[in-house]
């Protein structure tokens, strides 16, 4: 899942010569909790980015001074080290432009008019990509300058000496008969004793780390969630003391002082110990840490090389590959495969495998399918993150043995693609050499190039998306822009104010030429606003999913319109059934489709005419169609019935209002759901239009509340 945003911590600046675009584009982003500055033309903008180094910039294409993709492109090349990614929010739509805002460098690009959601999300999406890299760079340098720190220590430092004066202090200041200092192997996972002093002497064995766990074991308290000093009573006046060694928050180690007169330990000489155990945790922690920080350091870098390359691609392919491959080297497996999860089938499909030279592994191939209904525990453990398993740890109902069993693997790590904390997709690195276990740096590494990925798939999907409708869509955003809409509407605005100022005045026959444009004018925006509905369903594949109860949306869209049919003298009849339907989706866009349909009924059904509306659930679908006895459609004109502006015009319906793209917006809605339309008509006698939906069972908050 991903974390909380502070969103008041980042700035957002919004370049654009529209006043009324500008405020719209704040209220947007403010109402989320960003910093908003403004910028009116692309000169102001470069001066006022470098006033308030934004952490995004909202840029429009056509201004005065300079243009958006000058100022755009300026940013992008001047400014490089800063990593500010700009996001081209224009009218335009055309491909040229496109090519030349991706060209240049540009983050994303959004058509006017802006949807909230879209416009949200995509903010969103860009500042946790730039909170996690420059977490990242933090990172590094925080690294870089621990190394430099241990090896100047290394040079001071001898390890064996700092144990002796630890456990002769620790001694002196505790009044104990002995001490001995345990460390624990990351290794073979076990505490084993790395200095002794007086007696008796513990750790004469090795314990495994999964011993100490266990509350029975006399120093499984030093290995508790508290890091303070224990007290073990050995007699009445006596005491063993455990004192953690703690590395990063975390116990790497004990040292075990016994014999100590409890009376004579008061809090100063507590404390004191516990800092003299915090300086032997250090100094013991120091080698492993400086080479640990330099592999580290390697790693980091070579996951910024991942995450460039995999950023400068947009096919899914090409990302696939080299993710597979990157996590693979980075975590220096000996392969991985990468496969995507088909939540409906329970089947997980390889996309992508990779060996690493000179390994035997045999990943499974490409395009594979591996069936996973039985392994539904071990898909739940994804939710969770990261995982991570070796097969001599797992007990034989660990839903884990799945990745050993299906896969033949001694160790590895499942790293899931979360998308609304549902697995869309995994990539498992393997380890055929030893039982591996994977460091908390390492499953952070894997969780952070995991992360990446996630936000550079979406961004090909969404690139893959706008590819598929460039066409359509810059066809209609043209129509749509504010060149032909807002002239529209000023001439509305002033007919009707002429109206209004010398209606008395106007002869009989101005009067029809003013109602002949006002019927024009209504026709045009009707067209308009079709178009823009269709655009914004085709166009915004990730929108708001809430589960909704089609039979009562159904029987809402049907009484809505009931006054429609009543005008007509029509006998409108529904007969909708009492089985709730409940499915995901976006319930404005169902009830538009709902209401196409019922509509389109009522207009082509003659005065006094029958329509009747049915809904039904049947064999996990819900079924809604819709007949009536009016005009019907010819059979050569059927074919091209859910096209794009065209409209099967027969005698008598030539005089009603219609734009032709109502059945394709309802294509369009109920194919998105993952439904389906058709239709049977005959001229004369009437049609029958239907729609069908998958549905879900019944949520379990209803039930709960029935």
């Amino acid at each position: 899942m991903a974390q909380a945003l502070d969103k008041s911590k980042y700035t957002i600046l919004i370049v654009d010569d529209d006043e009324d675009a500008r405020l719209v584009l704040k209220m947007m982003v403010q109402r989320d909790g960003y910093q908003v500055y403004e910028a009116a033309d692309g000169l102001e903008g470069l001066q006022r980015f470098e006033e308030v180094h934004p952490d995004v910039v909202l840029m429009d294409a056509m201004m005065p001074r300079m243009d958006g993709f000058t100022a755009a492109q300026k940013i992008i090349e001047d400014y490089e080290d800063r990593e500010v990614p700009v996001v081209m929010v224009t009218a335009l739509n055309d491909d040229g432009s496109i090519q030349r805002a991706f060209k240049i460098g540009a983050s994303d690009y959004i058509t006017k008019p802006v949807q909230v959601s879209v416009m949200r999300h995509r903010i969103e999406r860009l500042v946790r990509t730039k909170a996690a890299e420059d977490g990242l760079h933090k990172i590094i340098s925080d690294q870089r300058f621990l190394s430099r720190l241990d090896r100047d220590l290394g040079y001071t430092l001898n390890t064996q000496r700092v144990l002796t004066l630890t456990m002769d202090i620790v001694l002196r200041r505790s009044g104990g008969s002995s001490c001995t200092i345990g460390v624990i192997n990351r290794a073979s996972r076990r505490l084993e004793r790395a200095a002794a002093l007086g007696g008796p002497k513990w750790l004469e064995e090795p314990v495994p780390e999964q011993d100490l766990l266990n509350d029975n074991h006399p120093l499984s308290l030093a290995f508790s969630e508290s890091s303070q000093i224990h007290e073990v009573p050995q007699s009445d006046d006596r005491v063993r003391l455990l004192v953690p060694l703690v590395v990063e928050g975390k116990p790497e180690g004990v040292v075990v002082v016994d014999n100590v007169m409890a009376r004579f330990l008061d809090q100063t000489d507590r404390d004191f110990l516990q800092q003299v155990a915090s300086r032997a945790a250090i100094t013991l922690s120091k080698t492993r840490l400086y080479e640990r920080s330099q592999l580290y350091n390697k790693k980091l870098d070579y996951l910024h090389q991942i995450s460039t390359a995999i950023s400068s691609s947009l096919n899914r392919d090409d990302m696939l590959e080299m993710s597979t491959r990157g996590l693979a080297v980075l975590l220096d497996g000996s392969s991985a495969f990468f496969c995507d999860y088909d939540r409906r089938n329970k089947q997980l499909m390889v996309r992508a495998n990779f060996v690493v030279e000179g390994m035997a592994d045999t990943p499974p191939d490409v395009n594979k399918k591996i069936d996973v209904t039985k392994d539904g525990d071990a898909m739940k453990r994804l939710h969770e993150g990261v995982v991570q398993f070796q097969a001599s740890r797992l007990s034989d109902d660990d839903p884990l043995n799945f990745f050993v069993m299906r896969f033949g693997l001694t160790a590895g790590m499942a790293v899931p693609r979360l998308q609304d904390d549902v697995v869309e997709s995994l990539i498992v690195v393997a380890d055929s050499r030893f039982e591996r276990h994977f460091s908390d740096d390492e499953v952070g590494l894997a969780r952070s190039l995991g992360d990446h990925i996630t936000v550079m798939l979406q961004q090909a999907n969404l690139f893959a998306n706008i590819k598929e409708l460039e066409e359509v869509k810059s066809e209609m955003i043209r129509m749509a822009s504010h060149d032909l809409k807002n002239p529209l509407l000023q001439v509305r605005g002033y007919l009707d104010l002429l109206l209004k100022t010398m209606g008395e005045a106007l002869s009989e026959q101005q009067r029809e030429f003013a109602s002949r444009i006002t019927s024009g004018t209504d026709k045009m925006n009707n067209l308009l606003e079709d178009i823009l509905n269709l655009e914004r369903i085709e166009s915004h594949s990730t929108t708001q999913l809430d589960t909704i109860n089609l039979r009562f949306t159904l029987h809402q869209v049907v009484e809505s319109l009931r006054p429609h049919a009543e005008l007509k003298r029509q006998y409108l009849s529904a007969n909708i059934g009492e089985e709730d339907a409940y499915i995901m989706g976006n319930e404005l866009q169902l009830q538009q489709a709902f209401n196409n349909f019922i509509n389109n009924a009522i207009k082509y059904t003659p005065e006094a005419g029958k329509v009747t509306v049915r809904g039904r659930v049947e064999d996990g679908e819900f079924h809604f169609e819709v007949e009536d006895n009016g005009y019907g459609i010819p059979k050569d004109r059927q074919d091209k019935l859910f096209e794009r502006f065209y409209r099967a015009r027969t005698p008598g319906t030539e005089d009603i209002p219609g734009t032709g793209l109502g059945l394709s917006l309802v294509k369009s809605v109920v194919q998105r759901h993952g439904g389906d339309v058709w239709f049977k008509s005959e001229e004369g006698k009437g049609s029958t239009f239907g729609i069908w939906l998958p549905v879900k069972p019944e949520p379990a908050e209803k039930k709960e509340a029935k």
